[in-house]
């Protein structure tokens, strides 16, 4: 009920409540936009009072997800246009792999993709669910989805690296409440378990400087520990 009366709220006072509610727009993409591949982040958003909006790529959309899920319809430059002004953060769960690549490659034929690169290049946080991107993910393992070859993972993290080099952020389920809240306090930077994993692999210093100002999420503060990663606060 709550979430009925935010969503309300959000269309009688608009700017007020922009103010107040961060809008969080969920992008859905080829085979992964079902339900399941919503629920996880939506439980993690129901806990914060955020205002998210899903959208889908698909025609057909299967019923059961607890938030309602929209689908682009009629001229998608005039979606586009709208949704630039309907987001505070933009948030992909589980993106397509042809949606990946389009980013990647900067091809915006996609509403999608232009969304994406539009919010990248005017500095809205992006963030992608690394359990998505991450072939040596543990979560892939446990699917029985580990047993590809040793070139298809490294082409995949080759994407999933050019995400992070673009700027998205590569966020853990757990991770994307805090995400949430850091990109809304100017100045701070949040410490993700995927940022210890690439401190860890480079060249072996085992060293990630940060400012002061930077919030490290637990799952870090662990992987940090497990890997011997320093973080050092400047």
């Amino acid at each position: 009920m709550e979430r009925v009366l935010l969503e309300i709220l959000h269309r009688s006072r608009g700017e007020r409540l922009y103010r107040t509610f961060p809008q969080v727009m969920v992008l859905l993409s080829g085979w992964s936009a079902g339900p399941d591949s919503t629920r996880l982040i939506l439980e993690t958003l129901r806990e914060k009072r955020v205002v998210p909006h899903l959208w889908t790529d698909r025609r057909s959309f299967p019923d059961g997800s607890p938030e309602p899920i929209r689908c682009i319809e009629g001229d998608e430059g005039e979606w586009l246009e709208e949704a630039k002004d309907s987001f505070d953060f933009l948030l992909l769960p589980a993106p397509s792999y042809s949606l990946l690549s389009r980013v990647i490659d900067l091809d915006d034929s996609h509403p999608f993709v232009a969304l994406i690169l539009w919010a990248l290049f005017s500095g809205k946080p992006v963030g992608v669910l690394n359990t998505a991107v991450d072939p040596y993910h543990r979560s892939w393992k446990r699917a029985g989805m580990d047993r590809g070859s040793p070139l298809l993972k490294r082409e995949l993290r080759k994407k999933r690296d050019a995400l992070r080099g673009y700027g998205v952020s590569l966020l853990e389920p757990d991770e994307v409440g805090e995400w949430i809240q850091t990109a809304n306090s100017a100045g701070k930077r949040l410490v993700t378990e995927e940022d210890i994993r690439a401190a860890a692999s480079e060249d072996g210093k085992g060293v990630l400087t940060v400012s002061r100002q930077a919030l490290i999420t637990p799952l870090a503060a662990d992987r940090a520990e497990e890997y011997g990663v320093r973080i050092e606060k400047r």
